[in-house]
């Protein structure tokens, strides 16, 4: 399956090495260049704990053109989640899947207003977990 992350933090991170781990190739687009540059030169994750090894990612990219799968995973704390949406919203549709990771007490309500609020015609089937699921 191919998977983007939206978020570059160490929920992020874990998520995309265990989904590579498991046969996935995994995109990760973040809002700040800085936050990514080592990453996106090297393009290796270095694990080690619970899962053991070096992943490589896909792409890594602030242009969301560059990384867009059909399913979409937010790995950011719920206060990014009204400026994702935002970045989202004129690309996604009803054939897209995004989960909000996580989205809090109905942290999906908001999301689903900005993306409607941002030009989104037709929306994505939306999930959110309620805590961080790494």
């Amino acid at each position: 399956m191919k998977i983007l992350i939206m978020g570059c933090g160490n929920q992020a991170l874990a998520m995309a090495s265990h989904l590579i781990k498991n046969g996935n190739i995994v995109n990760i687009w973040n809002n700040s260049l800085e936050t990514i540059k080592k990453l996106k030169q090297e393009k290796i994750i270095k694990c080690e704990g619970y899962i053991n090894g070096n992943f490589e990612l896909n792409k890594i990219s602030t242009n969301i053109d560059e990384v867009l799968e059909k399913v979409i995973l937010i790995a950011t704390p719920a206060t990014a989640h009204k400026t994702l949406a935002k970045v989202l919203a004129k690309k996604v549709d009803s054939n897209y899947t995004i989960i909000l990771n996580p989205g809090r007490t109905f942290g999906i309500i908001e999301f689903i207003n900005e993306l409607k609020k941002n030009g989104c015609k037709s929306l994505p089937k939306l999930a959110e977990t309620q805590t961080i699921i790494y």
